[in-house]
């Protein structure tokens, strides 16, 4: 189980013009996880992508018992 969400641009009519946006994901394994053995403590890491589209890619962190990261959630 996992969570996506995909937004797209839309043009003057609100009709999609297939032109995408930004992503979620956060799967329910890394989730679960964060719940069950991470403090309660969320960061957040970024990087630039480079490229023909460009943005960003930012993904949430946060620390398990021994203080070695643990992914939640990538969002572009």
């Amino acid at each position: 189980m996992k969570r996506v969400y995909l937004h797209f641009i839309l043009d003057e009519n609100g009709n999609l013009a297939n032109v995408f946006q930004t992503f979620y994901v956060c799967w329910y394994a890394l989730k679960k996880g964060f719940i069950e053995g991470c403090k309660p403590v969320i960061g957040v890491n970024g990087c630039q992508l480079k490229g023909a589209i460009g943005g960003q890619l930012l993904i949430a962190v946060g620390l398990d018992r021994n203080n070695q990261a643990h992914h939640v959630a990538y969002l572009m």
